[in-house]
């Protein structure tokens, strides 16, 4: 029987020395067979928290798909006084990521969420 090594999403690694001279290594591995894979697409292998051992444990779960409303910027906002305030609120805020797509995503979500808000909040 023919083993697939189950893609990783979101890191490269799974275990790291954690010394000065840091060595980053992919050990911790979930192998699946081409029928699993076909029979089960709806799966992904994520990294959990590892703060307590070295190794980054690994989570199999099912997707979840979520409907995106989308975001539509409105030109007439551009006008009001504290629109600007309200965009360097959201996208100052801090974010616990090093990888820049993380962080990026993060800043534009809260950034759209806030405006959301504030735009509800322009209209009531």
């Amino acid at each position: 029987m023919e083993m697939l090594d189950y893609p990783l999403f979101g890191r490269k690694f799974t275990w790291s020395n954690e010394r000065q001279n840091t060595t980053l290594t992919r050990i911790d591995r979930v192998l699946v067979s081409k029928e699993w894979d076909l029979a089960f697409p709806q799966f992904q292998l994520t990294p959990a928290s590892y703060n307590i051992s070295d190794h980054c444990p690994l989570l199999l779960s099912k997707m979840v798909r979520k409907h995106y409303a989308g975001f539509r910027f409105e030109a007439h906002w551009l006008k009001c006084d504290d629109f600007l305030s309200v965009v360097q609120y959201a996208w100052e805020k801090g974010v616990s990521s090093k990888d820049a797509i993380c962080v990026l995503h993060t800043k534009l979500s809260r950034t759209s969420k806030a405006l959301r808000k504030w735009s509800r909040g322009k209209t009531s």
